[in-house]
């Protein structure tokens, strides 16, 4: 009867295979503009700078072929790798935000092939079917494959890649043509995410360390494969050496201060176990992170935490992924999370979002196996696949049929209004546009819908105000102004003026105005005065 029951799961298993890929290629790849709404000011500086690249071969402040981008001021280097994917999309699709989003989707989707197939040879295909359902109905992974941010797809997309690469190399014993993939690929994670440099260092050194200890000819390997993630590096490793300042001031504002001490070790600690806590992972549906408003369905929280203490009972001593070496790359995908200020952090930590499967689904795998009656081992598996569905169905409904889940990190107001402005700027020499947060971001939101092209941006006036985060006051005509200082110019201002406002002001004539998720703005002319 057992033997029936595994031969039955074997039949049917590459028909549900294809329909559980089948759901998470359409869970990724549908309406990408209107889940989230448009935009995270963070998607368009990587949108906006692949457009550029797409048109001038440079960067938006004119750095040709970037190795690493400006971002929002000399605090927000980052490195360009999604900025130079979306350069491809939008060259063959056009600049959108639907294909800015576009590079995560693509990513998103091939993580979920690459993660069965990697739980497949951890743990055989029970337990690879279950990751594979996890990470597709997983609210992490679904948002973070919608969204056009450097931090979200990337660093996953190529931990689970080099991990895939790891054990092929590792079932050719070390074999140089393998190897020197694995090495470019890690190499070319460090281009990912700031956090994803210290990632992949400390994922070259767990695979030097395995090398050293079962390849034959050791240290010849050992050579090709430091030669080949220095290559695959190489961007990163140039950045360093000819803009070191540039390279670190991401790290310098975020970073903890380091000391010998056991407050700072504390402080680690505490980090990573908020990282991995029952609250943050889920039981905070609705609380925004970094993104995401879920991160895990809730029905896995016993199986996680049964999975995270069992999953040396799953995994199959004879790859390369022994359980020491899993528990060693969970630890380095939060370490970059636990060493700055601010825990838990779904961005920093988003490499869990393709190692939360595999131990959710080692945990439903360890009770499956204790389970003895062949009729309870067939109701188990069916009755939490069903709950597991069932959760996501809940999940999604609720964010889908939310305007303000959805809108909810982002900016589509501001996005609506700016649409309105590229309607009428044309007859307008001036635009104000009311900016009291101070944050400086709002010009990228106005160079993505207002149409103006790079070359222009490029070459357009500016007046900045910079103290390590730009503060834009100029884009060639428009003006980024308090409420005061937007009424100080007009009473000296004899032409008209278009104003976007936060709020109404009967002292002028009302143009247009937009309305989402009870945020309104409004669309004002000086000239006249509103009867």
């Amino acid at each position: 009867m057992q033997v029936s029951i595994r031969s039955r799961f074997i039949n049917i298993l590459p028909i549900g295979l294809f329909f559980i890929l089948l759901v998470g290629f359409l869970l990724r790849f549908l309406q990408l503009e209107n889940y989230p709404l448009s935009a995270h000011h963070d998607e368009l500086s990587n949108i906006y700078d692949g457009y550029s690249i797409a048109e001038t071969g440079a960067d938006r402040w004119g750095q040709k072929y970037p190795l690493i981008l400006r971002g929002f001021g000399t605090l927000d280097y980052r490195p360009p790798m999604y900025a130079w994917l979306s350069a491809i999309i939008i060259s063959l699709f056009g600049f959108s935000v639907a294909s800015g989003r576009l590079v995560s989707v693509i990513l998103g989707c091939f993580s979920l092939i690459i993660l069965y197939l990697v739980a497949k040879k951890m743990g055989g295909k029970l337990f690879a079917f279950f990751a594979l359902l996890l990470i597709v109905l997983s609210p992490w992974h679904i948002l973070f494959s919608r969204i056009a941010s450097e931090g979200t797809l990337l660093p996953s997309f190529f931990l689970i890649s080099t991990c895939y690469l790891w054990q092929r190399v590792k079932d050719k014993d070390y074999n140089i043509k393998s190897l020197l993939l694995l090495g470019v690929c890690i190499g070319l994670g460090t281009s990912t995410y700031q956090s994803s440099k210290l990632i992949f260092f400390l994922f070259t050194l767990l695979v030097f360390y395995d090398l050293f200890r079962h390849a034959n000819k050791a240290l010849e390997k050992g050579v090709a494969f430091a030669i080949s993630c220095l290559v695959g590096a190489s961007p990163q490793i140039i950045a360093a050496l000819t803009m070191p300042k540039q390279f670190f001031s991401r790290a310098e504002g975020s970073m903890m201060k380091f000391s010998f001490s056991f407050d700072y070790i504390n402080s680690i600690f505490k980090n990573i176990l908020s990282n991995i806590s029952p609250n943050f992972l889920f039981f905070e549906f609705g609380n925004y992170n970094y993104f995401t408003v879920a991160r895990l369905l809730m029905l896995e929280f016993i199986f996680f935490y049964i999975g995270l203490f069992f999953i040396y009972k799953i995994i199959d001593k004879k790859q390369v992924i022994s359980p020491m070496y899993f528990y060693s790359i969970l630890i380095i995908a939060i370490i970059p999370s636990a060493l700055t200020q601010e825990n838990p952090n779904a961005l920093r930590a988003s490499c869990l979002i393709v190692l939360a499967p595999l131990i959710t689904a080692a945990g439903i795998v360890f009770i499956y196996n204790y389970i003895n009656t062949p009729v309870l081992k067939s109701a188990y598996l069916i009755f939490f696949t069903t709950l597991i569905t069932l959760n996501s169905y809940y999940f999604i409904n609720k964010y889908i049929s939310s305007e303000e889940l959805r809108n909810v990190g982002m900016r589509h107001t501001f996005v609506e209004i700016c649409k309105k402005v590229n309607i009428y700027q044309n007859k307008y020499n001036k635009i104000f546009i009311q900016e009291d947060n101070g944050d400086g971001q709002d010009y990228i939101f106005v160079a993505t819908y207002c149409s103006i092209k790079p070359e222009y941006f490029q070459i357009s006036d500016k007046e900045i105000n910079k103290y390590g985060w730009d503060n834009f006051k100029k884009l060639g005509k428009f003006y980024f102004l308090s409420a005061s200082e937007i009424d100080n110019k007009l009473n000296s201002e004899s032409s008209k003026v278009l104003m976007v406002l936060g709020a109404r002001n009967n002292k002028y004539k009302i143009i247009d105005s937009v309305e989402v998720a009870n945020e309104k703005m409004f669309l004002y002319e000086n000239s006249l005065k509103a009867l």
